[in-house]
């Protein structure tokens, strides 16, 4: 079985003309809409061309790219809803998980409100395993 990830695709067009392929900006839109991120934050339509896409005029250097990704409103909103969420749970595991060499009780199931109705398989998820 082979698992190496599949080829990248390369468009040749982009590569000589310039421009970033629409379908490679749409292949992310998972990723961008995960993130609370719009691609519009970097791209600028071509007035002449709906399959390519160009960097907006403002962006005048590479840094600057990573700047307004940094500091993008939805990003930052999103990745500190994460990140409490991270903290939350933290707060909420930590006494489990400092108990888990003590006890070494890896099979008891204690949920919390959120989890009550086991997952599809009937079997432990693993925020579940990490009450342990």
């Amino acid at each position: 079985m082979d698992n190496s990830p599949l080829p990248e695709p390369h468009d040749v067009r982009a590569h000589l003309a310039g421009g970033i392929p629409v379908a490679e900006i749409e292949a992310n839109e998972a990723l961008f809409q995960a993130l609370s991120f719009s691609p519009d934050v970097l791209f600028a339509r071509r007035p002449d061309d709906d399959r390519y896409r160009d960097f907006k005029s403002s962006i005048g250097e590479i840094p600057a790219i990573a700047r307004l990704i940094e500091t993008d409103a939805g990003l930052l909103a999103r990745t500190g809803a994460l990140r409490d969420a991270l903290t939350e749970w933290w707060a909420s595991q930590t006494g489990s998980l400092v108990a888990l060499p003590h006890g070494r009780n890896l099979i008891i199931w204690n949920p919390t409100p959120r989890q009550q109705r086991p997952n599809i398989r009937g079997s432990y998820s693993f925020q579940q395993f990490l009450t342990l």
